[in-house]
Formats: C-alpha cells, sequence, structure tokens
C-alpha cells in the first residue's frame, strides 16, 4: 500500500518561503497546495520565469504528493493577462507522479499551467513530467487540463522566419472535463 502525502488549499494562502532566500538555486522542492500556490504567485506577481531551474513537486515517486487546491479558482502557473501583460513560466518540472485535483479556472490561457514558453535552441529546454491532473477545467480559449498554451519562439534565418517550440510533456495524465466557450478555441485533456 502507497502512503500518500496530501494537502488542501484554503484559495488564499501561498508559501514561497521554498524560493526566498534560495534565489540562485537550481533545484526546488514543494510538498504542499500552499507551496504551488506560492510558485504560481512568484511567477505571475514575482515575475520569476524559473528558466534552467527545476521544481520537484515531492521527491519520492513511490510516495506522491496528493494536492488538492479544494475546488478553489486556481490561477494558472505561468499566466497570460494581454498580449502587454504576459507572465511565462519556463522552468522544468518533475511531478514525482504526484496527483493535483480539484481546482477551477476560467478565461483564457487555463488549466495547471497557463502560458509556457521556451525561448532556447537548447533540445528540451522545458520538461513538465510525471503529474497527474484530476479537474474539471473550463475556459474561452487555450484550455488544458495540464496546460492551457505552449509556445516556443521565432527568429528569421537567411530570410526566413523560423518557428521552434523545445517543450516536452511526458508521462502526465488527466481525468476530468475540458470545455471552453470561444468559437476559435484550443482545447485539449493535457494542452490546449
Amino acid at each position: 500500500v502507497k502512503a500518500y502525502s496530501q494537502s488542501t488549499w484554503d484559495g488564499i494562502s501561498v508559501d514561497y518561503s521554498w524560493y526566498t532566500g534560495h534565489e540562485e538555486e537550481t533545484a526546488y522542492t514543494i510538498n504542499t497546495a500552499n507551496e504551488l500556490a506560492g510558485l504560481s504567485w512568484l511567477v505571475k506577481d514575482g515575475g520569476v520565469t524559473f528558466a534552467g531551474k527545476t521544481i520537484n513537486i515531492g521527491s519520492d515517486p513511490a510516495n506522491p504528493v496528493v494536492i488538492d487546491l479544494g475546488g478553489n479558482t486556481w490561477t494558472p502557473i505561468g499566466y497570460y493577462a494581454s498580449s502587454s501583460a504576459i507572465y511565462p513560466f519556463r522552468g522544468n518540472v518533475n511531478g514525482n507522479n504526484c496527483t493535483i485535483k480539484n481546482f477551477r479556472t476560467s478565461g483564457s490561457y487555463r488549466g495547471l499551467f497557463g502560458y509556457v514558453r521556451s525561448d532556447t535552441d537548447a533540445d528540451n529546454d522545458i520538461l513538465i513530467q510525471d503529474i497527474n491532473v484530476e479537474a474539471n477545467v473550463s475556459g474561452s480559449q487555450y484550455v488544458g487540463g495540464l496546460c492551457g498554451f505552449i509556445c516556443g519562439y521565432s527568429k528569421k534565418i537567411d530570410g526566413v522566419q523560423h518557428y521552434r517550440c523545445n517543450a516536452k510533456i511526458q508521462n502526465c495524465t488527466f481525468n476530468g472535463t475540458i470545455s471552453a466557450s470561444s468559437s476559435d478555441s484550443y482545447v485539449g485533456g493535457i494542452a490546449g
């Protein structure tokens, strides 16, 4: 029998003490719902992209963390408000078989992660892996259970515009419903 570590979010509390004072480190471990909310806050309100850094959710795949977001409205990790207010998540995430469940969303670029962007030529610039999401996710466009929108970058090579996305999602699952209200929606269980 697997022993699970579970925490439930109250919809308000955030804990980013795992990051504060450790900004130069390249790997961080999150174990609670409040710490996950702290990650969302750091990206949207703190302007931290986590480029080149790894977020571990729990540390033991045999004893995965379960994070219950309490049915509360979730601000996605990586946020797109408008073309002049973009707060991308650019880090790696190792979920260690965690389950993140029971959250609500509304608006565009919605999911557990909202706006993920890779900005380099490096293969697998961003890797999100081993996360199980259980939720009913809704929004207007770019809606996914795990990630609403994943993008890369474009550059001209010999006068031709090229687009490249070096993000990879691996061993992730989604169980729930996805809905989008816009007529030009992009919707998916893993990514919109």
